[in-house]
């Protein structure tokens, strides 16, 4: 079985900076998701840290 391809980060952070904002943004997505009650609309927790992410200025890019 193979791995799916790592999705690709584009971003003017440095390194340090885009890790700390990858870290932030998994636990903001965690803690938006962690609680969620069957059958309540929510935000899947990907949708959630590509939002976190966009939002300090790094763009995610899931690859096919």
């Amino acid at each position: 079985m193979s791995k799916p391809p790592e999705p690709i980060y584009v971003s003017k952070l440095s390194d340090a900076a885009l890790t700390q904002a990858k870290r932030e943004c998994a636990y903001e997505a965690e803690k938006a998701t962690a609680s969620v009650k069957p059958g309540y609309g929510y935000y899947p927790w990907l949708r959630v840290y590509t939002m976190c992410l966009d939002l300090k200025g790094v763009k995610y890019i899931e690859q096919d």
